[in-house]
């Protein structure tokens, strides 16, 4: 409850919508600002720091391109507490897909820490979905997340995370790129994927 939020939307008419459909207060603590993500943070001048970013800007297929590369990744953590994690939520296909690992390798060149967290139960079987990436500094026990997020088992998680080995052996396999300023794909990386049955 003593938490404050700032929102970046880059829709006016969206911020519309959550105050007259969605009944959000215009007076919250909630802030809201009509920019586009990244010259929002550009502009911000307050020294203040994060202590969750979280990313939620990925429509389907769409891709907005300059919100994936290794400059927007620096200044993302230069908005960030020390110990501050960056969500960002993602579809891909699993299995053919080279979207997600780009952008995971991509993360892996600012944080020191990247997971993958999907709503499958086994990553064996998993195909075009929506994960989430959390990245950060600070180390995450994998364990314990599974023993909070399920109450000690008495609940099923709704989030799954990937085993940190594998995931490199994941990585690999995929051939990631670097997304940068310069070199960001990522129309033709999310294309490899458009002719693969949604599973």
């Amino acid at each position: 409850p003593r938490s404050s939020n700032e929102v970046v939307e880059i829709d006016p008419a969206v911020t519309e919508v959550a105050y007259e459909e969605l009944g959000l207060p215009r007076r919250t603590s909630i802030k809201t600002y009509n920019l586009d993500a990244r010259l929002f943070l550009i502009q911000r001048k307050t020294g203040d720091r994060y202590h969750v970013v979280v990313g939620d800007v990925f429509n389907d297929y769409s891709t907005p391109y300059h919100l994936t590369t290794l400059e927007f990744d620096r200044l993302i953590k230069a908005n960030l507490e020390p110990d501050g994690i960056y969500l960002v939520n993602i579809i891909d296909n699993y299995k053919y897909g080279r979207y997600m690992p780009s952008i995971i390798h991509t993360l892996q060149q600012t944080f020191n820490y990247v997971y993958l967290f999907g709503t499958l139960d086994s990553w064996d079987h998993a195909g075009t979905s929506t994960f989430v990436l959390a990245a950060t500094d600070r180390r995450i026990d994998l364990a314990d997340y599974q023993q909070f997020a399920t109450e000690d088992g008495r609940k099923k998680a709704a989030g799954n995370p990937h085993e940190e080995t594998r995931l490199t052996r994941y990585l690999t396999e995929r051939e990631p790129i670097l997304l940068t300023d310069d070199h960001a794909p990522t129309d033709i990386l999310v294309a490899r994927i458009l002719g693969k049955a949604r599973s």
